[in-house]
């Protein structure tokens, strides 16, 4: 499924999926609860098959549970001021949430948290910053490293570097 996008009131808060045996996309009656969604990272898939939805652009510090019933589960909120234009990737039993654009200065951060999908918290003890503050760039996990690719520096400025984080190691040093 695809959760929220663009800017318009309609498309915010809206939920397609595909339906492979038809081949076809349709529009889910269920909502998005609160502003929707837009500018954040791809809806995160956890253990129970339920999505997460984290950040945006009109609701920065939300982190809501989608479960396999279509109900929706508030979890605790990033902390203020927020993000939008970040990075999601999954691994074990946490999120990586990298990145983005501050909410209180609208720059891009080289901000890393680690969202516990157990306990359902960030877990600051493993907070991390990249060498390279990021918007709209990759991430992706390969083993025991994090890796953050590409993105845009505070505009039109591309980067064209890739960074990694040793997972298994407590340092967190990019």
């Amino acid at each position: 499924c695809i959760f929220g996008g663009g800017s318009s009131q309609k498309a915010l808060p809206s939920i397609e999926c595909y339906d492979s045996a038809s081949n076809k996309w349709y529009l889910l009656e269920d909502t998005i609860p609160g502003k929707g969604t837009f500018f954040s990272c791809e809806a995160v898939q956890i253990e129970s098959g339920s999505n997460l939805l984290i950040g945006s652009l009109f609701d920065k510090t939300q982190i809501r549970e989608r479960k396999i019933d279509g109900s929706w589960l508030a979890w605790d909120q990033l902390p203020q001021p927020g993000v939008r234009g970040h990075a999601c990737s999954k691994s074990q039993y946490f999120v990586v949430i990298a990145g983005g654009i501050s909410g209180s200065t609208n720059e891009a951060t080289n901000e890393v948290r680690f969202l516990n999908t157990l306990t359902k918290t960030i877990d600051d003890s493993k907070t991390s910053h990249m060498n390279m503050k990021r918007r709209t760039f990759g991430i992706g996990i390969n083993g025991d490293f994090l890796y953050a690719f590409g993105g845009t520096f505070n505009g039109a400025y591309g980067i064209m570097s890739i960074e990694k984080l040793n997972l298994s190691n407590s340092a967190n040093k990019w």
